[in-house]
């Protein structure tokens, strides 16, 4: 069983996950996928099965399946069966602004996330700050971690699928020449949504890339999945805050410009100029606070539209691949290209098959340690 924000998406990590397993092992599992949309709105295959969260369907596969993968909290209301295996992916890598716990002023919230990690027994990592800041110091969770990147990472070692993903979006949206992404992180919690202060000015962002590249520009708007705020971008924007895949953005992406979002790790992985657009930075470190000091994050700090305009103009695309470099050994990054590999992998070992599928099975685990 499948879960990706609570029901709201099919995609991120279980997502790769899941298109894995389905092209190695097909005839040997049954997927479910947590889902609060559509069977056609899913884009999953007939044979899935779609689950509503909290509906009588969701919560009879959520105690019978063997396996569970989660990208944000598994749901603790339904007791954990005997032999079953929870698996958390999540969905960001880094280790940037507070989260779970060490952010939370709610004991209900605290409660909640502590709970929710006493049924995981398996917890991914993208890189050792990331294990020390977010699962450890945000959650307090002490189980088993898994050091290998995290699986919608991998398409960043592939050229190949680099260039279909970015090929794939400018078809997508009509696009010629220069791609900016604007990607700002969800400010409040989960009762309350925030508005952005100081919206980034997207018609003068637009001139400043126009004038460094001489070429056309279009900038992408990604604002956070929980953000329902309706934001008016004029001028050269796209909202892209439906398109289904966050990395296919990154792989189109010229230049990646967000603020305390973690899309700052997986485009470090790309090596491309990332710009941190922060104008409420005092505030946000007194309210929330971070994990690892901003100065040694893998963008360059704007902390209004001058400076940030300034940054176009002036920033080196050596020095940005050299600041990602820097920042990925510092973390201690797990990333290599193999993480989808390695998370199936675990997952075989704790499911169950007849003596005949184990054997394929373990024919297919085989082949996967030898490559």
């Amino acid at each position: 069983m499948f879960s990706v924000f609570f029901g709201e998406k099919v995609t991120c990590n279980p997502k790769c996950v899941y298109d894995y397993l389905r092209e190695n092992c097909q005839d040997k599992i049954k997927f479910v996928w947590a889902y609060n949309g559509t069977k056609e709105s899913s884009g999953l295959e007939n044979d899935v099965v779609i689950a509503k969260e909290f509906s009588l369907k969701w919560f009879y596969y959520r105690v019978t399946s063997q396996i569970i993968v989660d990208n944000c909290n598994p749901t603790y209301s339904v007791p954990r069966r005997k032999g079953q295996f929870v698996l958390q992916t999540w969905h960001a890598g880094g280790a940037y602004k507070k989260v779970g716990i060490a952010a939370s002023q709610y004991k209900i919230e605290q409660d909640t996330m502590a709970k929710a990690m006493e049924v995981t027994d398996l917890f991914v990592s993208s890189s050792q700050g990331f294990t020390n800041g977010n699962i450890i110091s945000g959650y307090h969770y002490s189980g088993e971690v898994l050091n290998c990147g995290m699986p919608r990472n991998d398409i960043f070692f592939d050229p190949q699928r680099i260039e279909s993903a970015a090929n794939k979006v400018k078809n997508h949206y009509g696009i010629k020449g220069r791609v900016v992404l604007y990607a700002p992180t969800f400010r409040g919690n989960l009762h309350h949504a925030e508005m952005i202060d100081d919206v980034l000015d997207i018609s003068e962002l637009y001139e400043r890339v126009r004038d460094r590249y001489d070429d056309d520009v279009t900038i992408l708007v990604r604002c956070h999945h929980w953000d329902k705020h309706k934001y008016k971008f004029e001028g050269n924007a796209i909202d892209v805050a439906d398109y289904p895949e966050m990395q296919e953005l990154l792989c189109a992406s010229d230049i990646l410009i967000t603020d305390y979002s973690s899309s700052m790790w997986d485009y470090a992985l790309l090596g491309r100029p990332c710009l941190l657009y922060v104008p409420d930075v005092d505030d946000y470190i007194s309210n929330r606070g971070f994990f690892t000091p901003i100065e040694q994050w893998p963008g360059i700090v704007c902390k209004d539209m001058h400076e940030l305009c300034e940054a176009v103009e002036k920033f080196s695309e050596n020095e940005c691949v050299e600041i990602a470099r820097r920042h990925l050994k510092t973390m201690g990054s797990y990333e290599t290209g193999h993480a989808t590999e390695i998370v199936c992998g675990k997952i075989l070992e704790h499911t169950e098959f007849s003596d005949q599928d184990r054997n394929c099975v373990m024919r297919f685990c085989i082949c996967q340690e030898r490559r």
